[in-house]
């Protein structure tokens, strides 16, 4: 059993690099628009790193951004909607 456990701790340690032009794939963005979100300190987006030139991004990153901008786009229609409701 322990070693299970183990091994499932090792696996949620294990992150993987997803290229550049994945994750422009993945987001349906330009490369202007990873350049800007980039720049952006206040979005947040992951930072890249640099293998012989090549740009990467963490997995783990790229899914904890995901989850940030969907609790902060439901946030927001909550907000909106909130003023409709009080009508």
């Amino acid at each position: 059993m322990a070693k299970v456990q183990q091994e499932t701790r090792l696996e949620d340690d294990f992150d993987t690099f997803v290229p550049e032009a994945r994750v422009r794939e993945e987001f349906d963005v330009t490369a202007m628009t990873l350049h800007r979100w980039d720049n952006d300190p206040l979005l947040g987006f992951p930072s890249p790193i640099t293998i012989r030139g090549r740009k990467y991004r963490s997995r783990k990153q790229l899914q904890e951004f995901k989850e940030r901008q969907i609790k902060l786009a439901v946030a927001n229609r909550k907000l909106i909607a909130s003023p409709k409701t009080a009508l």
